[in-house]
């Protein structure tokens, strides 16, 4: 079994309780993960890096996330991108969406740039997410700065996701509209969700 069947194996069996995943996606994900093994030989984009755990840590975790996004949006940010989640697997997941993945480190940046000639639907935006100028349906982020997430998602009124731990997500859902929902292979680990939208129309 090669490499990249393996890889397609592992996301498989992680995400099939919840969706389903085409041979077209599997071939983007895997070519975002050659990318990411390449660069981050020179530069460090992520601990996590081995075949097995990144298929796991990376693309199950950010496609869990990618579940709960309602189909209506069309603008979706991923605030401090990184490596490129879980922006870049949500992107696939959701072609008809325009996916600004916001990073404010140049070397991080440029390694977005290349991996969205991977998917048509990306934008690599090199700044900080104050700064950015567009109207967004949905904000998405990892733990790295969730304030920055929740308050970009305020500022819009938008549908907002997080990937964290389970405790410190129970911690940030403060709002009754709030929920947390736990990853299906690691109770300790969570994406929170909430719409600042359903909470505005009824304040």
């Amino acid at each position: 079994m090669s490499d990249s069947q393996r890889f397609s194996e592992i996301l498989q069996a992680k995400v099939s309780g919840f969706m389903s995943l085409d041979a077209s996606t599997l071939g983007q994900l895997w070519s975002h993960y050659e990318l990411l093994r390449h660069w981050n030989a020179r530069l460090n984009l992520t601990s996590v890096i081995e075949m097995e755990k990144a298929a796991v840590r990376h693309y199950a975790e950010s496609l869990f996330l990618a579940s709960f996004i309602p189909s209506s949006v069309l603008k979706i940010a991923d605030v401090g991108s990184g490596a490129g989640f879980p922006g870049f697997p949500v992107a696939v997941r959701l072609p008809d969406a325009v996916v600004f993945l916001i990073e404010s480190d140049q070397r991080k940046a440029a390694f977005l740039r290349e991996a969205s000639d991977v998917s048509r639907n990306i934008r690599v935006c090199c700044m900080r997410a104050p700064a950015m100028g567009e109207k967004l349906d949905a904000v998405v982020g990892r733990a790295v700065r969730p304030a920055e997430i929740l308050d970009t998602a305020r500022r819009n009124w938008a549908w907002v996701g997080i990937l964290l731990s389970r405790k410190d997500a129970n911690q940030l859902a403060t709002d009754h509209s709030a929920q947390v929902h736990p990853l299906p292979w690691d109770e300790d680990s969570a994406a929170l969700v909430h719409s600042f939208h359903v909470e505005h129309r009824q304040s």
